[in-house]
């Protein structure tokens, strides 16, 4: 069976029908334990047991969905911000920490499991020193 059958079929599939851990992780671009942990902290709805099943409703994802879309910041909207700051200038690096800092957050980087307590200052150092090695590889062309 192809893996990644229940994520191409989830358009087809009725709000009433459920699915598992791994297709909601699959869905948010995370991994399972990363679900569980937005679960609790109440960013995901609650999933139903059957018998020793647990699945989501896809009404709920999809309601869910819509949400992480909505408050999802596009690259551009947090560009414009920082242009608006002090700085008249944004540098190439700054962007590149921008894009970097974007891709960390929405991938669920400050949700995994592992840094349940979120210093955002290491996210920011994180989004640097990738900004950095991109720049590296940039000028080693």
């Amino acid at each position: 069976m192809n893996k990644n059958a229940p994520i191409e079929s989830f358009d087809a599939l009725p709000d009433s029908a459920h699915v598992d851990v791994h297709t909601v992780a699959a869905l948010f671009g995370c991994k399972a334990p990363t679900v569980w942990l937005r679960v609790r902290r109440g960013q995901l709805p609650q999933p139903h047991k059957f018998g020793m099943h647990t699945r989501w409703n896809v009404g709920d994802i999809r309601a869910a969905l819509s949400g992480f879309a909505s408050n999802t910041k596009s690259t551009s909207e947090i560009q414009t911000k920082a242009q608006k700051q002090d700085s008249p200038e944004v540098s190439l690096r700054d962007q590149f920490a921008i894009s970097a800092m974007t891709g960390l957050l929405s991938a669920g980087w400050a949700e995994d499991e592992r840094v349940i307590s979120t210093d955002w200052r290491t996210v920011a150092v994180d989004a640097y020193k990738m900004a950095d090695a991109m720049i590296l590889a940039r000028n080693s062309k």
